[in-house]
């Protein structure tokens, strides 16, 4: 409920992201330098907006998995061999 309006809205600000970052390389691309000087801030926290995405979303997957049944037998693929 809550985590997932999180993850919602963390997705929505990748979204941004990378429509940003498709914006500056356009603007280089074009040798528009000074312009893409102001998406300067947002180059230099990329990273860890990124990282503290994945965080997010691994720890709400995590969460949402079944738990895991102990003792029973290992599930085998069709056709594998033991």
């Amino acid at each position: 409920p809550e985590c997932l309006a999180a993850l919602n809205a963390s997705c929505a600000e990748l979204s941004t992201l990378s429509r940003n970052l498709h914006h500056l390389t356009s603007l280089l691309r074009q040798g528009h330098v000074t312009a893409a000087r102001e998406d300067r801030a947002m180059l230099d926290t990329i990273g860890g907006d990124v990282r503290q995405h994945l965080q997010m979303a691994a720890g709400l997957l995590a969460e949402l998995r079944p738990p895991r049944h102990t003792g029973a037998a290992p599930h085998r693929r069709p056709g594998a061999t033991a």
